[in-house]
């Protein structure tokens, strides 16, 4: 999905931001990256290592981004909406951390990214027309004659 750059508002671009964030591994590495900030930002606190304020940038946007080369394979909102995409993150990382974001997640689509070790869970929602995204399970005792799938 393109990044639409005339949106209103945040609450219009919330939906957009969750639909770029539907695979697990990416939204981990979102919540690594929030969750560095308040640790670095403690450490600073607690050490008076103010210096290490200056690590929280690029540790925050590194993780995060790095989540979206490698598993969401798409290109981060940052850069056209940078404050909204910043609250967003913390949004997200606060609805996962309370268990509530689930609710909000959009159903995955046949052309969401596949974790290969993301299984998908019988809560999911999975949409009609994505079928693709649930595994068959071989089956642990094939018929005589036949072999099991691979």
């Amino acid at each position: 999905m393109s990044l639409p750059r005339d949106l209103p508002s945040f609450d219009a671009f919330w939906p957009y931001y969750l639909r770029e964030h539907t695979c697990r591994r990416c939204r981990a590495f979102h919540y690594a990256a929030a969750l560095s900030v308040v640790g670095l930002a403690a450490a600073a606190l607690l050490t008076s290592g103010w210096w290490l304020l200056a690590l929280a940038p690029p540790a925050a946007y590194g993780l995060a981004w790095l989540g979206h080369v490698c598993f969401e394979q798409n290109r981060p909102a940052t850069w056209i909406y940078p404050w909204w995409s910043l609250r967003a993150e913390w949004r997200m990382t606060r609805l996962a951390l309370t268990g509530r974001l689930r609710a909000q997640l959009p159903p995955r689509g046949a052309n969401d990214p596949v974790d290969a070790d993301d299984p998908v869970e019988a809560d999911d929602p999975v949409t009609e027309d994505a079928p693709s995204r649930r595994r068959a399970r071989p089956d642990p005792d094939p018929p005589a004659g036949r072999a099991p799938p691979r």
